[in-house]
């Protein structure tokens, strides 16, 4: 009678540590998953900021020169007015 309960919880003891095992390994699954989604997101998010800050520079570039540009034609302007006074 002692012996069947010890084995019974002996049984129970296994089943718990088996059950144990396997929500470890689950969870350390899960871990690596998420671990792999998140690096994945980072280097998507890195690539996309790298492409916006090409774009930016673009635009700063383009906006340089259309600066540059304005103002030569400002100052041609400005000399055609003080040659047409004149």
């Amino acid at each position: 009678n002692l012996s069947q309960k010890e084995e019974k919880l002996q049984k129970e003891l296994d089943d718990l540590k088996s059950q144990h095992y396997n929500e470890v390994v689950n969870l350390k699954r899960q871990h690596k998953e998420e671990v792999e989604k998140l690096e994945k997101q980072r280097l998507a998010d890195i690539e996309e900021l790298r492409t916006s800050n090409e774009k930016v520079s673009r635009l700063e570039g383009d906006a340089k020169v259309l600066t540059q540009e304005r103002d030569d034609a400002l100052s041609s302007l400005s000399l055609l007015q003080e040659e047409k006074q004149s």
